[in-house]
């Protein structure tokens, strides 16, 4: 016990040592509370500020985003070819240009976030366009490409948030596209259970470059996409086996 109070008093604060300390009675209440005040883990007037500003930056990001595509869906005959592609294509330049000015501020990645957003409404009207017979799962895949860059070079955890987003999508597509196979049996689950382990190894890297002291830019959201593509996967095969035996 004592030698374990000790490794944790050596290590720097944050939320979950200090519970850890907390278990062990090694700090009272009140000391976990100002610890957590020390360590600006408790809600403020600014903290409150700062949540609303970047959420409501996030959602306007996604609200311009869908209205570019919107406006050119709902004009699609009204508009030459080009001007649909121009609008969508020049509203994704604008933005990255924009992102790339206001540089490393949350403004400038949100800016760089819809850019990056907007790449697959180019490939969409592109590909309506020219008739390109491309699946989806193709398209998906090289927005989520896309996306990473975007991702990689602004190091933003909402543009990692959504190219993890795109990459479950471009995986099932796949699975069902490309495979023509069932989720839950045969190959289709193993490249279920392949999806599922890109999220533990995402878990791992964020863990590692949190230790290193290392900005996270890789968002703990892989692990709640590795339980949604896991866990309806165990209990699909555990009803099919249920039913073999005639359990159900």
């Amino acid at each position: 016990m004592r030698s374990g109070l000790i490794d944790l008093l050596d290590l720097p604060a944050d939320r979950g040592r200090l519970h850890a300390l907390a278990e062990i009675d090694a700090v009272d209440e009140v000391g976990l509370e100002r610890g957590l005040n020390l360590l600006g883990l408790r809600p403020t007037k600014e903290s409150w500020g700062a949540y609303l500003y970047w959420h409501a930056l996030i959602v306007g990001v996604v609200l311009l985003a869908a209205g570019t595509i919107f406006f050119v869906a709902a004009n699609w005959n009204a508009l030459l070819p080009m001007a649909r592609l121009g609008i969508v294509g020049g509203a994704m330049v604008l933005a990255t240009l924009v992102g790339g000015f206001l540089g490393d501020s949350l403004a400038g990645r949100s800016a760089s976030l819809l850019g990056g957003l907007l790449f697959g409404p180019v490939l969409a009207v592109y590909s309506q366009i020219y008739q390109t017979g491309a699946d989806p799962w193709e398209l998906f895949g090289m927005w989520t490409v896309v996306m990473v860059a975007y991702a990689t070079v602004t190091r933003f955890s909402g543009s990692w948030v959504v190219a993890l987003v795109l990459f479950h999508i471009f995986g099932f597509a796949w699975i069902d596209q490309e495979l023509g196979a069932d989720f839950f049996e045969g190959l289709g689950a193993q490249a279920v259970a392949g999806i599922a382990a890109v999220d533990a190894v995402v878990v791992i890297l964020a863990e590692r470059l949190h230790r290193k002291g290392q900005p996270r830019v890789v968002p703990r959201v892989g692990a709640y996409f590795g339980l949604m593509t896991v866990l309806p996967f165990g209990l699909a095969l555990a009803i099919g086996e249920l039913e073999v035996g005639g359990g159900l």
